[in-house]
């Protein structure tokens, strides 16, 4: 075999495309070509489109993934002849996969061999809300760091979770989750839990026990208020609190002593939280479409503040303290109604800064 032809062959293999890597499959074994180091780390798309009429392609499928002893894998119904296609429990043949991604409008089960893959360090899930609950068995994958159920009908926290306590990532965006069980303290290892758009109207004090907590993203929920124990996490870089109903914070927010960008968009806040203010380390704040009517002489505190957002609330003239933030690049104030001598004072103190009076 020449060389262009070896590269034509592991580029059908490394396409992604479940035909093409078939193709290459079958060139290889004509060929008598050694394909397995080459395919330990790549990603082949292992799609379970079949019907009655047809068990062809899930009986490839398992001998693509047999002989190239994959570690990525993705497992796929996003075809528009396919009705509902179940994923067959022979998924446990793949003991070497340590990621997989199950995708599809139609896959409302996952079976319990799933908890055979002990090797499995990351599982994305995402596609219908025909799936609303786990087996048992995934709370045997004690090896899993990461963990995205994306777009699915879970109402409440699959407790099957709980058990995975080498959890470093937890992604449960797009479901209808209103609350969180007390037990999410168990899993200390997370360092980024991610549960935009729910409906999750408080978080237990147990939060607090997620020490190693990086980044914490609650856009898009219903909050009303948050725990004091929020002040524990003090490794959190970052905080989205977007789309919700907060109208103050707690002091313990002050020990976030890490934190770098804040997001507190569209809430109730009438007035600045002006503990914010002890965040020495923040880059970022986004307060956009609030109903902040004075911003506090001690916003010049916060010196390494890099993007301060404060578009669409009810200011008319900010501190001159505002001067403080010579780090200052991007200060976005349209939609307030400030005076034309407030624009100019804002403009004179922050020379080197980009204001945004007017626009989208």
């Amino acid at each position: 075999m020449s060389l262009l032809e070896r590269e034509n062959l592991f580029r059908l293999l490394r396409s992604g495309e479940r035909v093409n890597a078939l193709l290459g499959l079958t060139l290889a074994e004509e060929l008598n070509v050694d394909i397995q180091p080459f395919l330990e780390d790549i990603e082949i798309l292992y799609s379970w489109m079949y019907n009655k009429q047809d068990t062809t392609t899930i009986e490839t499928a398992q001998k693509i993934v047999t002989i190239f002893s994959c570690e990525k894998l993705v497992v796929s119904d996003w075809d528009p002849e396919v009705n509902a296609v179940p994923i067959p429990v022979q998924i446990d043949y793949l003991l070497n996969v340590k990621t997989l991604r199950i995708l599809g409008e139609m896959i409302d089960n996952i079976p319990a061999e799933i908890g055979n893959l002990t090797q499995l360090t990351e599982l994305y899930i995402a596609g219908t809300q025909k799936l609303n609950s786990l087996p048992t068995n995934i709370g045997k994958l004690h090896q899993l760091q990461s963990l995205t159920l994306l777009l699915h009908g879970f109402q409440d926290f699959p407790k099957e979770i709980l058990s995975l306590t080498a959890l470093q990532y937890l992604n449960l965006e797009s479901n209808f989750l209103t609350q969180l069980p007390t037990q999410i303290g168990q899993l200390t290892q997370l360092t980024e839990l991610r549960l935009v758009s729910n409906q999750i109207e408080r978080l237990p004090a147990e939060i607090g026990s997620l020490v190693h907590l990086s980044v914490l993203d609650m856009n898009q929920n219903r909050l009303t208020s948050l725990p004091a124990e929020i002040g524990n996490l003090t490794w959190l870089e970052t905080l989205f609190f977007s789309v919700n109903l907060l109208d103050t914070l707690p002091s313990e927010i002050g020990k976030l002593v890490r934190i770098e960008r804040i997001f507190l968009v569209e809430n109730k806040f009438e007035q600045f939280p002006v503990v914010l203010t002890q965040l020495t380390q923040l880059r970022d704040l986004y307060l956009s479409k609030n109903h902040l009517r004075v911003i506090p002489a001690d916003i010049g505190l916060l010196t390494q503040l890099e993007i301060l957002i404060l578009d669409e609330n009810q200011l008319e003239s900010l501190p001159p303290e505002i001067s403080k933030l010579t780090k200052l690049k991007y200060l976005n104030l349209v939609g307030n109604p400030l005076t034309v001598q407030a624009r100019a004072d804002v403009t004179k103190w922050l020379p080197k800064c980009i204001i945004q009076f007017e626009g989208s």
